[in-house]
């Protein structure tokens, strides 16, 4: 990227320092349970040829809105299944960001096992009633 002068500088600082200020907002107004680290996958990420699987929960953020208290309870639910599952199924916990996960397996067999067990535990859970979500 070139910078012709001062006044691009300053524009990219500012941007930085928005961004910033964003991300503390973020972290003040998120759980511990979205920031914290505390995975329980496998120690070792997968080498080689990996199967990879990215979720989300969608509509989390009008979830987020509509029920805080609700949500803090809900994704500490959704964490535990999604943990308990990449172990099961030997699953590696590459990141996560908010309710979003990506994980690595060494084979597509473990992937697809995984996606399954985790749908099927997540509609088996007691979910909080104040997110009103369909049975």
């Amino acid at each position: 990227m070139e910078f012709s002068g001062v006044k691009e500088i300053a524009q990219i600082q500012s941007s930085f320092l928005k961004m910033i200020d964003s991300l503390e907002e973020y972290r003040a107004f998120v759980p511990a349970a979205v920031l914290e680290g505390g995975k329980t996958h496998n120690a070792v990420p997968p080498e080689g040829n990996v199967a990879l699987v990215f979720t989300d929960i969608v509509g989390s953020t009008a979830l987020w809105a509509r029920s805080p208290e609700g949500m803090d309870v809900g994704l500490e639910l959704h964490n535990k299944v999604m943990r308990e599952a990449l172990k099961a199924n030997k699953g590696y916990e590459v990141k996560t960001i908010g309710d979003a996960y990506m994980a690595a397996f060494t084979c597509a067999r473990h992937a697809v096992t995984f996606a399954v067990t985790v749908q099927r535990e997540l509609l088996a859970q007691q979910w909080p009633p104040e997110l009103d979500l369909p049975p």
